[in-house]
């Protein structure tokens, strides 16, 4: 009886062909028939232990694993590089707004206040001549409201070198009440009609000042010591919603 010599067939999960005695053994099914699977004859289970005995000679798994070390050490310092530098430029980031912190909100007006002028109001300051920083000759860092009040919405914004003027209107159409909100360099001449209403000094955050209540309008006029705000408003609004804008 003539003795059968086929060998197994064996196929590579990426669709190459079939494997034969001159092909190169692929080391994923090399692998997976190491780790026990499938179940294989004698002669089958001698092949593979020798097809994984030639590949550990040729030192292909140490370089393997060579290689990997390699890159996980490069990868590593590349990452702590980077994180170093990241910290770097994240404290010099700090120190500088710190810094600028400080120098943007060294008090140069020292006080506010309002001047009778007769039929309205000016603007009155002291300021400090022996401050860090004095009076920018434009605007520098334009500040939008921080808050809005429910009912209103934005009308028109006009900015210019050394004013900021956002008015908001309101979203009634039997009402034609606006706020208005100012941003400005001091020294510049605001007629306000205030000179008979309730004056009543104000401070919270870095702002302080006046807050002026009439018979029909109400008026928020803070500082924080570089430039002044002005928000106008209706009686509907009141002081905490003026300062909320603000703050």
């Amino acid at each position: 009886m003539k003795e059968e010599t086929e060998k197994k067939i064996v196929t590579t999960d990426r669709g190459g062909g079939e494997m034969t005695d001159n092909s190169r053994p692929d080391l994923k099914e090399v692998l997976k028939v190491y780790y026990g699977e499938p179940d294989l004859t004698p002669e089958e289970s001698k092949e593979v232990e020798q097809m994984i005995s030639e590949v550990k000679a040729s030192g292909f798994l140490e370089k393997c694993h060579e290689i990997c070390k390699k890159k996980e050490k490069k990868y590593w310092y590349i990452g702590k590089m980077a994180v170093n530098k990241a910290a770097c430029l994240i404290g010099a980031v700090c120190c500088i707004l710190l810094l600028c912190g400080f120098t943007v909100y060294s008090v140069y007006i020292k006080n506010l206040h309002m001047e009778n002028k007769g039929d309205h109001e000016e603007i009155g300051y002291t300021l400090d001549k022996n401050a860090d920083v004095k009076s920018p000759k434009r605007i520098e860092v334009y500040y939008d409201p921080a808050w809005i009040p429910e009912g209103y919405h934005l009308e028109s914004v006009n900015k210019q070198e050394k004013e900021y003027t956002i008015i908001f209107s309101s979203d009634s159409e039997e009402d034609d009440f606006n706020i208005y909100y100012i941003q400005s360099l001091p020294g510049l001449k605001h007629h306000l009609s205030t000179e008979n209403g309730n004056h009543e000094a104000v401070s919270f955050g870095r702002y302080y000042g006046k807050y002026v209540d009439t018979d029909d309008s109400n008026f928020l006029i803070v500082t924080d010591g570089i430039y002044v705000y002005i928000l106008i408003s209706d009686e509907n609004i009141n002081k905490e919603d003026l300062i909320r804008m603000l703050y």
